[in-house]
């Protein structure tokens, strides 16, 4: 649990006493039973709070990796059938399963060297490192999908279009593992200056920048 979280829950527990002390002094002239009963309305409807805050916490912490899972499962269904048709596509296919896994790999890597710490600029880079790396890939699924083997023509475009995909999330994916091994040599000082975090963001933007020059769309039933 994050120290911000433990915060809250802490700040909460502490005003539910004594709202809880103050409510049953000014409802004096009630039964103590209903004086009782609704104290520990009080008392329940913050301890729901809670669990649905912490809840929300774990949930955005699984997401990522679940969103990583069905991709890789969709990657191994288009490697699946590109094998049993024969389509050329299975090299790429293959670097976007290794890709994924690392993505995976490294995420729950950052979530163990920020647990107990508070929110950082390092998660919300992690974040975006997890967006555009599954959305590269929704656009490498996409085009192994419009490949047409009646035109074969195309294929060299649909290799090179692969090709430049795989390198950007590369890219990505190294510059991830370095701002990770930074962060591991830090210590309690989450806070510490980072070069990597700052190279990982340029390359954020430099592929986005790279993407945002091909006016190329996915098709409608890729969306995920």
């Amino acid at each position: 649990m994050k120290q911000f979280a433990k915060y809250i829950i802490a700040v909460a527990a502490a005003g539910t006493v004594t709202l809880s002390i103050v409510l049953f002094n000014m409802l004096s002239m009630l039964p103590a039973f209903v004086r009782v009963l609704i104290i520990a309305a009080i008392c329940g409807s913050v301890m729901f709070g809670s669990y649905c805050f912490l809840k929300a916490q774990d949930d955005s912490a699984q997401s990522n990796d679940k969103k990583t899972e069905r991709m890789i499962a969709a990657f191994q269904e288009r490697l699946r059938i590109s094998r049993r048709d024969r389509l050329p596509f299975a090299p790429e296919l293959e670097a976007g399963i290794r890709q994924l896994n690392t993505l995976r790999q490294k995420q729950n890597a950052l979530q163990d060297l920020l647990k107990d710490t508070e929110d950082s600029p390092f998660q919300s880079v992690g974040n975006d490192v997890n967006t555009y790396i599954l959305t590269n890939c929704k656009h490498i699924l996409s085009r192994v999908i419009i490949y047409g083997p009646s035109n074969p023509a195309e294929l060299a475009i649909h290799k090179n279009s692969l090709q430049e995909m795989i390198d950007d999330n590369t890219k990505v994916l190294t510059d991830f593992e370095h701002l990770l091994v930074e962060i591991s040599q830090i210590g309690d000082d989450i806070t510490a200056e980072t070069p990597c975090l700052n190279e990982l963001t340029q390359a954020l933007r430099s592929v986005r920048g790279n993407a945002a020059d091909d006016d190329w769309q996915q098709p409608m039933q890729m969306q995920m």
